[in-house]
């Protein structure tokens, strides 16, 4: 749980995001698509309008993120720490409904 806690500290790094024609309205959404067609803008547009206290984002291509964080450690996390929105990129873990 360390290092959900360093990351949640952590800001996603800033870069400049495009407004987008499609916005994330529903509480549950996955994105797929091509590589480069905004998919990680559409996300941090939307983390972007929340405080960094209420959201947890992940990225696992970022290589500072170990490989082994299971969904169940996010959930409990999240829950620990009264975060509102999970965000996970680039991972192969399985979807879950809580």
């Amino acid at each position: 749980m360390e290092i959900l806690e360093q990351i949640h500290l952590e800001n996603p790094k800033k870069f400049h995001l495009n407004e987008r024609k499609i916005r994330i309205d529903s509480p549950n959404v996955i994105i797929t698509g091509g590589q480069k067609c905004g998919k990680s803008s559409l996300i941090l547009n939307k983390l972007f309008e929340y405080k960094k206290e209420e959201y947890l984002y992940i990225d696992f291509a970022d290589i500072r993120t170990p490989k082994n964080i299971t969904f169940e450690q996010c959930i409990i996390f999240c829950k620990q720490k009264n975060i509102k929105i999970l965000a996970i990129e680039n991972s192969e873990l399985p979807a879950c409904h809580y």
